[in-house]
């Protein structure tokens, strides 16, 4: 099963499960806003990349952060930041077994997933 996490309204979002829509690939979106986020989720993440670089810096959330959490975000604080301000981490999020794309990379979308078309996803 394809997990695409993010924003219901976030446009690279949108984009991300037209996509998927369009290719007839079913996917399960899992929405920060309505669905939360957890220490395992973001583990999980974890697994596959440095948490640090799922942060969006160019998102006002983090803008609008004070400058010494900003300057201070390290392995131990990041997961408590991230569960209190999802909106900092890029979006989407996919996952499909060893795959991992953070935002919408249409080609790279290509290269995996209609190859993969045929399977039960």
């Amino acid at each position: 099963m394809i997990k695409i996490y993010g924003i219901q309204n976030c446009d690279s979002c949108k984009k991300t499960q037209k996509w998927f829509f369009n290719e007839s690939i079913n996917i399960n979106f899992h929405d920060y806003r309505l669905d939360g986020i957890n220490k395992e989720i973001l583990m999980y993440f974890n697994s596959f990349c440095d948490l640090v670089k799922i942060i969006n810096k160019r998102s006002t959330s983090w803008r609008l952060l004070p400058k010494n959490i900003r300057d201070n975000i390290n392995a131990t604080n990041i997961i408590e930041l991230l569960i209190k301000t999802p909106t900092l981490i890029k979006r989407p999020v996919i996952i499909h077994e060893k795959n991992f794309f953070i935002g919408f990379q249409e080609e790279e979308l290509k290269k995996i997933f209609t190859q993969t078309n045929n399977l039960e996803l």
